[in-house]
């Protein structure tokens, strides 16, 4: 999935990581966005989305995933 997010090409990947905040991000996929020069925002999803929006209203390159789930 996270592939997608680096074709798209954005300055920022926002991660939602659960109402409770407890999805964990892997090393690997913060060494690769870190590598291909991404910023990595992770927050609980509720927070994340708020990020998100104020992000793309500032015309930031951003993209984001959302965990649901919990």
């Amino acid at each position: 999935d996270i592939q997608d997010f680096v074709d798209a090409k954005p300055d920022i990947v926002v991660i939602g990581k659960g109402s409770p905040g407890l999805m964990k991000t892997s090393p690997s996929v913060r060494k690769y966005l870190k590598n291909s020069g991404i910023e990595l925002v992770e927050e609980k999803t509720a927070k994340a989305i708020h990020t998100f929006n104020r992000l793309s209203l500032a015309d930031e390159k951003v993209v984001a995933g959302f965990h649901v789930g919990c």
